[in-house]
């Protein structure tokens, strides 16, 4: 994967669409009352989100600077992992109030800040900008 190593222009808009789907995937799961539905949904989703992290991890870690990289991935690991606990609670705070809509909501918050991110100039130009 070298230096050279971009996220390609037809890349770009399928992993938008990635990370749009993954949200509108989970908006229904509040509602479902059978388990294959439910499993298939999981399924597409757990899909999506590994085709999305390899291909943006592998993005940053080509793009940073070697002396960086260490440091780099441990904010990325921090971010993913170490905030978890954090958004856990928080759901399970909402869940008392109403199951179904923490997961509409949360599913259209992240189809909405998918699309919208989507739409900036600096991530359309993501593999065009200088390292």
């Amino acid at each position: 994967m070298g230096r050279g190593w971009t996220v390609g222009r037809r890349l770009r808009p399928i992993l938008i669409a990635a990370f749009a789907l993954s949200g509108i995937l989970m908006m229904p799961f509040g509602l479902l009352t059978s388990m294959w539905y439910a499993v298939c949904i999981a399924l597409a989703v757990g899909v999506l989100g590994g085709y999305i992290d390899i291909i943006l991890t592998s993005w940053l870690q080509a793009r940073t600077p070697q002396a960086m990289l260490g440091r780099v991935m441990s904010l990325l690991t921090v971010s993913a992992i170490g905030l978890s606990p954090i958004s856990y609670a928080a759901a399970g705070a909402l869940m008392k109030v109403s199951l179904r809509w923490v997961f509409i909501v949360a599913g259209g918050l992240m189809a909405l800040f998918s699309i919208a991110v989507g739409l900036r100039r600096e991530i359309r130009r993501m593999g065009e900008l200088e390292s």
